[in-house]
């Protein structure tokens, strides 16, 4: 799944929003299930951060 980052540097998930970096405006990152309700977030190939859903946290790299 592919997410756009936006002009305030977030992407939503469900009903959350994430910050991840004014940096990405406008540029798609993807999201893999790596487990039930985690996510890794990717620029091209760098993976940028970890999502926990149940928690509703982002962590970086």
């Amino acid at each position: 799944m592919t997410k756009e980052v936006t002009a305030a540097g977030t992407f939503r998930l469900g009903q959350k929003l994430y910050f991840l970096s004014n940096s990405l405006t406008h540029y798609p990152v993807g999201l893999e299930e790596v487990g039930d309700g985690l996510r890794s977030v990717f620029f091209c190939h760098l993976l940028l951060a970890r999502i926990d859903e149940r928690a509703g946290t982002l962590t970086r790299g």
